[in-house]
């Protein structure tokens, strides 16, 4: 992720590694990365057990990873869109059909990269992408309740420091554990059905066993 790449590729090989399971490796001199640098390695280490799967037709250069992900009864994808063009960027269509995501409710966008809300969308949307860059998606089937989409520790959001996750009848409160990194700030995100609207009332963390790794 050093120079002579822009922090806009340095995220783009990041994000192509973490989006795969590729084996993680790298030669970079870490104390002379900026901190926007290191934060790309941050958020795709470990890698986790992917299993890559083409189901479109073959391009030299695809503008569109889907990572499929269930665990701890959250069914939700993380969508890698590309723009490979280093003269122009690029509006690169999502459709929810493609995608294999449901087609009778709108689905929430996250933009993990940016760290923004996008909203909820019917049928698709279309992302906009600089050159030379990439977009990182989280996309969520709106279930009528109030949802966590996105963690900030690891790219797919969840998968590797979600321990477990509970909420209540009513829907309106949540519980659960997450493995955590010593000093590294960690953020949950929530989303509510659109045309509603909610303020969190009370948020306690409380710390319990850790493991050093050997």
């Amino acid at each position: 992720v050093r120079s002579p790449l822009t922090l806009d590729q340095a995220r783009v090989w990041a994000t192509l590694e973490g989006l795969t399971g590729q084996a993680l490796m790298t030669s970079d001199r870490l104390v002379d990365l900026s901190d926007e640098r290191v934060e790309l390695l941050r958020r795709v280490y470990p890698a986790t057990d992917i299993r890559p799967l083409d189901l479109f037709p073959t391009e030299r250069y695809k503008r569109i990873w889907d990572l499929k992900i269930n665990q701890r009864g959250r069914r939700y994808d993380v969508v890698g869109v590309f723009n490979f063009h280093a003269d122009h960027a690029d509006q690169v269509p999502l459709k929810w059909a493609d995608l294999g995501l449901p087609a009778d409710r709108p689905v929430h966008v996250y933009d993990f990269w940016n760290q923004e809300y996008l909203g909820a969308w019917p049928e698709g949307m279309v992302v906009d992408t600089a050159p030379t860059s990439c977009r990182v998606l989280t996309l969520l089937p709106d279930n009528g309740r109030i949802q966590f989409i996105s963690s900030s520790r690891h790219l797919t959001q969840g998968w590797v420091d979600l321990g477990s996750l509970d909420q209540n009848d009513a829907g309106t409160a949540f519980s659960g554990t997450s493995r955590v990194v010593k000093k590294d700030p960690y953020q949950l995100r929530f989303v509510f059905p659109r045309g509603t609207n909610y303020l969190v009332q009370r948020a306690v963390a409380r710390a319990g066993a850790f493991r050093k790794l050997p």
